[in-house]
């Protein structure tokens, strides 16, 4: 086993490029709606995202805790990498972008795998069942 990670890099996100489909209306509506609701510039990228979504299939993943939600887009390519009947709960600190998140969510095709909290992660993650 390697002593250091394998870098995400250009060639990864070309591949991803080249062999899904490119980001589709909603997501970049979700993105340009968070840019002028001043949500901070920190998302994931669309060929991060479609490797979230790719992982969550591989892995056949069931139940995920995202801690940071920011405007939701990452909650939602990882449900959409997941069953009908998995979950996905996102853990965000700022009232502002979890509400932001909620409402994009809600609109969204995985509405129904994706609850939201608001509060600091350290405390949330407590509330989590085992």
């Amino acid at each position: 086993m390697p002593k250091t990670s394998t870098p995400v890099d250009e060639q990864l996100f070309a591949f991803l490029a080249t062999k899904t489909t490119p980001e589709d209306d909603f997501l970049r509506e979700l993105r340009i709606d968070a840019t002028r609701a001043g949500i901070p510039a920190i998302h994931i990228s669309f060929e991060q995202a479609t490797y979230l979504k790719l992982m969550m299939q591989c892995l056949r993943a069931r139940d995920v805790v995202e801690v940071g939600t920011l405007a939701g887009y990452s909650a939602i390519a990882i449900a959409r990498g997941m069953p009908s009947d998995g979950r996905v709960t996102t853990l965000e600190v700022a009232p502002e972008h979890a509400a932001f998140a909620q409402t994009w969510i809600a609109k969204s095709d995985q509405a129904d795998k994706i609850e939201v909290r608001v509060g600091h992660a350290a405390e949330t993650l407590k509330t989590l069942p085992e």
